[in-house]
Parts: structure tokens; sequence; C-alpha cells
């Protein structure tokens, strides 16, 4: 699994939580089972759907996060 760091999702959600261990470890938890289950397809159809839901969730997130602010400077590893 590689996360996508340019994503505006990853900027404005997940960068300004990195300090809150609990919430980033339920996120990384729920891409990684969204990953396991995108690998463990057993058939191609099932595989491309799964690649569709991808470029959909991504389309969606990026359009829910549109109106967020810009995090400031150093907000990452704000507690």
């Amino acid at each position: 699994m590689k996360i996508n760091t340019s994503h505006p999702y990853y900027h404005k959600v997940y960068i300004p939580n990195l300090a809150r261990g609990v919430t980033i470890q339920g996120m990384d938890s729920l891409l990684w089972g969204l990953c396991i289950a995108e690998l463990s397809t057993i058939s191609d159809a099932t595989a491309k759907h799964f690649e569709e839901m991808r470029f959909e969730v991504s389309r969606i997130l990026r359009k829910l996060v549109e109106d967020l602010p810009e995090p400031e400077a150093g907000e990452d590893v704000a507690a």
C-alpha cells in the first residue's frame, strides 16, 4: 500500500492529525483493510470494481476537502 501524499485529503485531514495516534491508527487500519480486500480478489471483474472504487473514493474525498482550510505550517506535530 502506498498513500498518495499529493492528494488534498492527505494534506488537509491526514497531516493535521498525525499527533493523534488513535485517529491515524484508525485511518491506517481502514486503508489497510481496503487494500487487503482488493488484493484478495479472485476475479478480474472484482479487481476492476475495486479499481473503479478507488478512483471514485479519491474523487469524492477531493471534493469533500475543497472547502477545508489549508493546514498551518507545523500543524502536523501539534498535539
